[in-house]
């Protein structure tokens, strides 16, 4: 087993103290396509543009074939300005909405479906690009996996240094950061899933590393 960096060695009576850093790490292929829908409706009226937004609220709550979070909705009085003086026009509606499934064709599909709601209620869309994530789910499991790799590994390594020091070496501290930058992956390439109404834009699935870097503590003697 290759020893690691010493970074300190203080000088005990009888041994000495290790404390040292390592990564663990693991790669994943991340299974979920997630996007971010934005819809604004400006209508002269309110009572329009809270039906235009209960039309797309109504077809993303009984749509069930992809997952939904984050959902908010807001509505707004809408101005003008001439001569320094404001004047009302309208109001503004905002309806924000996380979609995600493993399955990209499940996203084709519905993004067909509501693109078709847009055509004939004549409102602005917004959907910023589509992204791969590792599902939450999966990802906690996987730290958990690491931190438990991080202990074993440094039972075996405190054990190996006793026989290679002829010492008694052991643990004496395992510290493991509890905040973890959680991977995000910027598209290389761009695939077009064709159908005859449109064009979605469906980024490339690439490996993401999971990984933590615990501080090891050891006291040999």
């Amino acid at each position: 087993m290759k020893l690691p960096l010493l970074l300190s060695l203080p000088l005990l009576a009888f041994g000495f103290e290790l404390n040292f850093t390592k990564e663990f790490s693991k790669s994943l292929v991340p299974s979920e396509l997630t996007s971010t829908i934005k819809v604004i409706v400006d209508k002269e009226e309110e009572k329009e543009v809270i039906s235009s937004l209960n039309t797309y609220n109504d077809f993303l709550k009984k749509y069930d074939e992809i997952t939904k979070s984050n959902v908010s909705m807001s509505i707004t009085p809408k101005y003008g300005y001439k001569d320094g003086l404001a004047y009302f026009v309208g109001y503004t509606g905002v309806l924000n909405y996380t979609i995600s499934s493993n399955e990209s064709s499940k996203v084709k599909e519905f993004f067909e479906n509501f693109y078709a709601i847009k055509e004939e209620n004549n409102t602005t869309s917004h959907m910023p690009a589509l992204q791969w994530r590792i599902n939450e789910k999966v990802y906690e499991e996987t730290l958990d996996k690491l931190r438990f790799d991080a202990i074993t590994w440094g039972n075996s390594y405190s054990a190996e240094l006793s026989k290679k020091l002829n010492k008694q070496c052991s643990i004496k501290e395992i510290q493991i950061n509890g905040n973890f930058a959680r991977p995000i992956m910027y598209n290389s390439e761009v695939k077009m899933l064709k159908s005859s109404k449109m064009e979605i834009p469906i980024v490339e699935q690439v490996d993401e590393i999971v990984s933590i870097q615990p501080t090891f503590n050891l006291v040999c003697q």
